[in-house]
């Protein structure tokens, strides 16, 4: 019982920081939204290259997955200085791909979803 409930809580924190985020970068100049969206398209893009696709990485052994995550994490600080946009676009990214490592397919198409809300505004 105690798992199920702290599951929820992690699950409910992860929505509630996606979604801060999110709702904040809708409120963005369109030009911040474009350039967003533009990093998030490259992560996914990087993604995609090295997996194939989320059934794909999800089948992936648990190790491999967890290193790629602490990748994301380490790319997120470093851009946290030099560029904020892409820094964003990891964290939200890993949050993505965090929902495919516990098996959340609902939380995971959310999320998705409202990624390429933004990687649509990529005009490149």
């Amino acid at each position: 019982m105690f798992g199920l409930k702290s599951k929820r809580l992690d699950r409910d924190r992860a929505k509630q920081e996606f979604d801060r985020v999110t709702s904040s970068m809708r409120q963005a100049p369109e030009a911040a939204q474009m350039v967003f969206g533009h990093s998030i398209n490259v992560l996914f893009h990087l993604f995609l290259a090295r997996f194939g696709s989320s059934l794909a990485f999800q089948a992936r052994p648990y190790a491999e997955r967890s290193a790629y995550v602490k990748s994301l994490t380490k790319m997120k600080d470093e851009c946290q200085q030099i560029d904020p946009l892409t820094s964003l676009a990891c964290g939200l990214v890993k949050l993505w791909i965090g929902t495919l490592m516990v098996g959340d397919p609902p939380m995971a198409k959310y999320f998705f979803d409202q990624l390429m809300y933004f990687g649509n505004k990529d005009p490149s």
